[in-house]
């Protein structure tokens, strides 16, 4: 993750090749959202904004590329990709092995369906628009909580396990 002197260097580098000046008083705002990301993907972040723009970037801003970035390294396969994987391993290992895919967003989907159902199913049209529209539904939860800070996902975790206790509670009464 970037430390506080990356960060400081990233917006030192940016102040120096835009066009507007960074207000100071702003510095702990891009601290705060920054920090959770790879100081080398933060870097070409920037460096994808200033061949971009000539305006100093917002943190959100930042944070788009360095996702941008990070979805090209390790990108998700397509509903069409994932869905010619399970066609794939369904005639390779059939209902009696255990298929491994190439991202684990197309396991999680098998796997509310079952793995031995889709084999055996007879009724691959169905299977498949029902596989895009839960494989699409996934990656998009997938991508937007991967793009919050790591405080809002700390915070999201916390207040989560509160209302699974207060539910634990209701239910026992």
């Amino acid at each position: 993750m970037a430390s506080e002197k990356t960060i400081l260097e990233i917006l030192n580098w940016l102040d120096t090749n835009s066009d507007h000046d960074l207000i100071k008083e702003r510095i702990p705002l891009y601290i705060q959202v920054l920090a959770d990301l790879p100081g080398p993907i933060l870097k070409q972040a920037a460096l994808a904004h200033v061949s971009k723009s000539r305006f100093f970037p917002h943190p959100s801003e930042l944070r788009s590329e360095a996702f941008d970035i990070l979805a090209e390294i390790d990108p998700i396969p397509s509903q069409y990709d994932a869905w010619s994987e399970v066609q794939s391993a369904i005639r390779r290992v059939t209902h009696l092995g255990e298929p491994e895919f190439s991202h684990a967003l197309i396991g999680k989907v098998v796997d509310v369906f079952g793995w031995e159902y889709l084999c055996l199913s007879t009724n691959t049209m169905a299977d498949r628009a029902h596989f895009f529209k839960s494989y699409a539904a996934l990656v998009e939860k997938h991508r937007s909580a991967n793009r919050w800070p790591a405080q809002v996902k700390t915070f999201i975790a916390e207040e989560a396990s509160q209302v699974k206790m207060l539910s634990n509670k209701e239910g026992m009464k």
